[in-house]
């Protein structure tokens, strides 16, 4: 695969990656942070950002109820790569809307001329939703 190599701290310091971030936090309060997926950065032409999720606020915000096999993540941050699926009353179907809301964003931001192109990330990159990553309160019994 010919993928343009790209650093971490080169994805950090693009204006497509700052504006994706913020138009996502801004949008969903409950993401806490937008972070890159080192690990398979460049090994596809899509970049998997990682979104960080507070519980309590994405609880409040969307009404979904946190499975009570949660417990076992205490203290730990629960990964998936959906995001319904921590939730048992959150259908897949339901979080894909989510997640599918986020990926057109981030296409649509790619794809405006309002970012010039030296701004963008480069030629046949581009970013998608990869990692829902949950940190589980220690005190989750007590709470939910």
């Amino acid at each position: 695969m010919d993928t343009q190599h790209i650093t971490p701290e080169e994805v950090k310091n693009n204006y497509e990656f700052k504006v994706v971030r913020r138009i996502l936090m801004d949008k969903y309060k409950w993401i806490t942070d937008i972070s890159v997926d080192e690990k398979d950065l460049n090994n596809y032409n899509l970049i998997f950002l990682q979104i960080h999720v507070d519980l309590d606020k994405f609880v409040k915000d969307t009404g979904a109820e946190p499975a009570r096999w949660l417990r076992s993540f205490r203290g730990q941050d629960y990964t998936s790569s959906f995001i319904s699926t921590p939730f048992q009353n959150l259908e897949y179907e339901e979080g894909r809307v989510i997640q599918d809301d986020m990926d057109d964003m981030m296409d649509k931001v790619r794809k405006t001329p309002a970012i010039p192109d030296e701004l963008k990330l480069p030629r046949g990159r581009r970013f998608t939703p990869g990692q829902i990553i949950i940190p589980i309160p220690q005190d989750f019994d007590n709470i939910y």
